[in-house]
């Protein structure tokens, strides 16, 4: 059965039931996947790699939310020690954003339910309102 639908960006699209490829790409995903979860990874690449995605999500988050600073910029704010100096709004909002991930970051997983999540939503708006 096949079902032609006509998009407003990408023109028209088929629906097909015939995926006969899929199993082959599902059992190859599925073999390179089992073949490099059980790798050893060295701990300073583990703290290189878990740096950069907290510099990128929080690049990300703020990005969403109309921030215009890079990602470049982001990295040299959240690497700078906290002090007592005056920041623009942008970058409060990244000094926020990286205390709420190290605060969460510190908590045991039983500790994260929704509700207490909300309550540090006031984290992210500190000093912003």
């Amino acid at each position: 059965m096949l079902k032609k639908i006509l998009t407003f960006k990408s023109g028209q699209f088929v629906f097909s039931r015939k995926f006969s490829d899929v199993d082959n790409f599902l059992i190859e995903a599925q073999v390179l996947y089992s073949t490099v979860v059980d790798l050893p990874i060295l701990p300073e690449l583990a703290a290189r790699i878990e740096k950069e995605v907290i510099i990128r999500s929080i690049f990300g988050t703020a990005a969403i939310e109309g921030s215009p600073l890079t990602e470049e910029k982001v990295a040299e704010i959240i690497s700078k020690p906290e002090g007592k100096e005056k920041f623009k709004r942008a970058e409060k909002e990244i000094r926020n954003l990286k205390s709420v991930y190290d605060f969460i970051a510190g908590l045991k997983v039983s500790e994260k339910p929704f509700k207490f999540l909300l309550s540090e939503y006031r984290r992210l708006f500190l000093g912003l309102l």
